[in-house]
């Protein structure tokens, strides 16, 4: 879509950034587009559990930094993009591609390919919820209630890995 070409700085598959510029135009004709390209591996928020009388996140400390790192770079990368313009506090759609690196343990033919849909953990609903978190945190919108439609998807990439994010308003 033009958008993307317009400001797409991170090379990756044509056909899956066309196919995610599409449905997010189909969700949202509005005025306000953003492409936000993260690099990284994307890292679920998952949920939390008691221990000791107290709420806490669940996972390991290693998880747990994994997922700070993950919404610092959404962070920082969605204020590089959208500025500090007021956040959105109006419907929002929202299209997500997640890059997750392929396993080693994948076939050579799949491999070969490059690509192949992520449908193993981390859950998908999983990975929104920590970029949705990231965005919130750049001020992007005021609060990811905002959000009234998503199309998301996460593919297994030999390439560069992360998520572009089409924010419609």
């Amino acid at each position: 879509c033009r958008l993307c070409r317009d400001v797409r700085t991170v090379s990756m598959d044509d056909v899956l950034l066309d196919d995610l510029c599409r449905d997010a135009v189909s969700i949202n004709a509005g005025t306000g587009q953003y492409l936000i390209q993260v690099a990284g591996i994307p890292k679920p928020q998952g949920s939390h559990q008691s221990f000791n009388g107290r709420i806490v996140p669940a996972g390991t400390t290693k998880s747990r930094q994994a997922l700070k790192d993950w919404r610092r770079a959404v962070t920082d990368t969605a204020i590089k993009h959208v500025g500090t313009n007021d956040p959105l506090d109006d419907a929002v759609g929202v299209a997500i591609l997640f890059r997750m690196p392929m396993p080693a343990s994948r076939p050579a033919a799949v491999r070969a390919t490059g690509v192949k849909w992520h449908t193993v953990r981390p859950d998908i609903d999983k990975l929104v919820r920590s970029t949705f978190d990231g965005l919130t945190d750049a001020g992007v919108w005021s609060d990811d209630s905002v959000v009234w439609s998503l199309f998301a998807r996460a593919v297994e990439t030999t390439g560069h890995t992360g998520a572009d994010i089409v924010v419609m308003a």
